[in-house]
């Protein structure tokens, strides 16, 4: 427990709250512009997403089968609380495994090569365990006469 409380010595608290406090007055200072319309395009609307084209996540099929139960447009409201459930639990893995690289691989290593394979894994688990993991194809006709250009 003593090891744990000497993490958080005085200069990671500055910069927790500097963070914090930061990304707090941003959010206000855009909600107080946009309203409720930039909480939900910003934050909350990830949440909930079930975009299950193009989508390469490990979650594809779960999404695939919430995206089906819409009936004639409308969800049912037990369906939609369940992907409500179902869209904030995909995020527990993925925090879980943030947070448990960060305490192994850099609170324990504190060198600056423990701090890269940490961001290295960070960002891979963040892709990996993204609940929506999409490709976006272009397609482009390219015509042999100019006059189509």
């Amino acid at each position: 427990m003593a090891a744990f409380l000497s993490f958080f010595n005085k200069r990671r608290l500055l910069f927790g709250f500097v963070s914090g406090g930061t990304f707090l007055a941003i959010t206000g200072w855009m909600y107080s512009l946009y309203g409720f319309t930039f909480l939900h395009e910003s934050y909350l609307y990830h949440a909930t997403r079930t975009d299950h084209r193009h989508n390469f996540s490990v979650y594809f099929y779960q999404l695939y089968l919430a995206g089906s139960r819409a009936t004639g447009g409308e969800h049912n409201t037990l369906s939609a609380g369940k992907d409500v459930v179902f869209g904030l639990l995909a995020f527990l893995p993925q925090m879980l495994l943030l947070v448990a690289f960060a305490f192994k691989y850099c609170w324990h290593n504190p060198k600056p090569s423990g701090l890269t394979f940490c961001m290295f894994l960070q960002t891979l688990t963040f892709v990996a365990f993204n609940k929506v993991c999409t490709s976006q194809v272009r397609i482009r006709y390219i015509s042999p006469s100019p006059q189509l250009y």
